[in-house]
């Protein structure tokens, strides 16, 4: 900084301390005590804080995100961090070592170019990705197998298709999505709000109903995953 006064000034201000996750006896946050939104680590017990990605690699801010900006799973040794080009929004996600090292791509180039929110189940290494293609207005979503890397397609949308919850066996997810003003009912989009989609393989043979709710309600499609049975 050139100017003496932003120097203080940066100095004198408050540092943001967002997103906290406690996995094992660390807690891990979001921090821009270095200048720049980064990740850190420290032990429950208190001591020092540790940076857990390159010092010059700056995390998109947790305030103006859409998903998680991180998930620690401690079951693959792994942590999820979503990280785009300086700035540009498009998030990618990648793996860190769970002790901090340098990030390396999930799925390769497989989304790149995209917007990827993620949000990931630290329970059953699983995770949902709602991918926004940047180039066209449907958005797709995903199950991810964070150990095997194997995805799963859950439909697209271009009214929003993020599922906003599962059952436990993860047969059944309920997706939020939205229909805008003056959308005819009849038509509404690939996966028609209010309507039950089977998926191929899955348990129910009952076909997906036509039912739409009036244009601008928020509404719940089911997506039936298919069986492991």
């Amino acid at each position: 900084m050139n100017d003496p006064r932003a120097l203080v000034e940066s100095l004198l201000a408050a540092k943001l301390y967002l997103s906290p996750q406690i996995a094992g006896d660390r807690l891990y946050f979001i921090s821009n005590r270095t200048g720049h939104m980064s990740l850190f680590a420290m032990p429950l017990a208190g001591g020092e804080a540790v940076q857990l990605v390159p010092e010059d690699l700056a995390l998109p801010s947790p305030k103006v995100m859409a998903s998680e900006p991180y998930s620690v799973i401690p079951a693959l040794g792994k942590i999820l961090v979503t990280i785009d080009d300086h700035g540009n929004e498009n998030y990618q996600p990648y793996f860190i070592p769970i002790e901090g090292g340098v990030p390396e791509p999930v799925w390769g180039d497989r989304f790149a170019g995209q917007q990827v929110f993620s949000f990931a189940d630290r329970t059953d290494q699983r995770a949902i990705l709602v991918v926004s293609p940047r180039t066209d207005p449907n958005y797709a979503s995903y199950l991810a197998d964070l150990t095997t890397l194997e995805l799963t397609e859950l439909g697209t949308s271009p009214y929003g298709n993020f599922p906003i919850g599962r059952n436990e066996s993860w047969i059944r997810l309920p997706s939020s999505t939205a229909t805008p003003p003056g959308t005819p009912s009849s038509s509404c989009g690939r996966r028609r709000p209010g309507a039950v989609a089977t998926w191929p393989g899955s348990r129910s043979k009952s076909a997906a109903t036509s039912r739409c709710l009036p244009p601008g309600s928020p509404t719940a499609t089911f997506g039936m995953m298919p069986s492991s049975s």
